[in-house]
């Protein structure tokens, strides 16, 4: 009996090892199977995603890598050949030669009998010279001698300036503003060119005055040593003429033979 049970056992052990043998190679066959077949699935499914990305088209633009179109430095620049306002423009001819100098600022004087080039005198110099003033030096320059009207003691000289030949316009304007209480202007000028451009100036500077008759002194009579000189009589709105020693005596744009400058 007992030796049937080993017998028995012995059996069974061989028949488990003879079942158990070609189910661990068929389970390493099987995995193999299945590690080729993934293997050729994974290789076939890269050739086709490889395939499918050359058949399609490529774009030029990538935001991302860098590749963003750049100027070629085609871009057309301005030829230069733009009208310059301030370069092409010609400049307006002015009333005197002598314009092209630098400009002369209008000063106060303290003199009513010697007003000289660019200065002028008020009521209170006018008043201390016996309601007289005289502008002198005068060689092309221009006089404005402005009035007060009373009832009683006729037009009073309120404010004399002499103006420098060239800035009649410029100069006549601010001494109108200035010539408060005046209600008229006689103008002296060496030429009725200069008495044009000085009345504008005057109706510029105050539309309310009065022009009165227009003065134009004979410039001939200024030498190298000799100027002309304007003065006014009291109570009336008339220029008397004569001369004066001369002041300026830079060489003349107009005449230079006479080696004195017109004012």
């Amino acid at each position: 009996m007992v030796a049937f049970k080993k017998l028995f056992f012995a059996t069974s052990i061989l028949l488990r090892g003879v079942v158990t043998a070609p189910s661990r190679a068929s389970t390493l066959a099987v995995t193999a199977a299945v590690v080729v077949n993934e293997s050729t699935i994974g290789a076939r499914n890269l050739n086709n995603i490889r395939a499918q990305d050359k058949s399609k088209p490529k774009s030029n633009f990538n935001s991302n890598n860098g590749n963003t179109p750049k100027p070629n430095g085609n871009t057309p620049k301005p030829n230069g050949n733009t009208p310059n306002p301030n370069g092409n423009t010609p400049k307006p001819e002015t009333n005197c030669r002598r314009s092209r100098l630098n400009r002369r600022v209008l000063n106060p004087g303290y003199d009513a009998n010697n007003v000289a080039e660019t200065d002028w005198v008020g009521p209170r110099q006018i008043m201390d010279n016996n309601g007289k003033a005289k502008v002198v030096d005068l060689t092309g320059c221009t006089a404005l001698f402005f009035y007060m009207d009373t009832p009683s003691r006729g037009p009073i000289l309120r404010r004399v300036v002499h103006i420098t030949a060239g800035n009649e316009e410029a100069d006549a304007k601010i001494s109108a503003h200035d010539a408060a209480g005046s209600d008229s202007v006689t103008i002296g000028a060496s030429t009725s060119t200069y008495f044009e451009f000085a009345k504008k100036g005057v109706l510029a500077g105050n539309s309310n005055l009065r022009i009165n008759a227009q003065h134009i002194y004979n410039k001939d009579r200024a030498t190298a040593t000799t100027a002309v000189t304007l003065s006014n009589t009291v109570g009336e709105l008339t220029l008397t003429e004569g001369t004066g020693p001369r002041v300026r005596t830079e060489l003349s744009e107009d005449d230079p033979s006479q080696g004195v400058t017109a004012c």
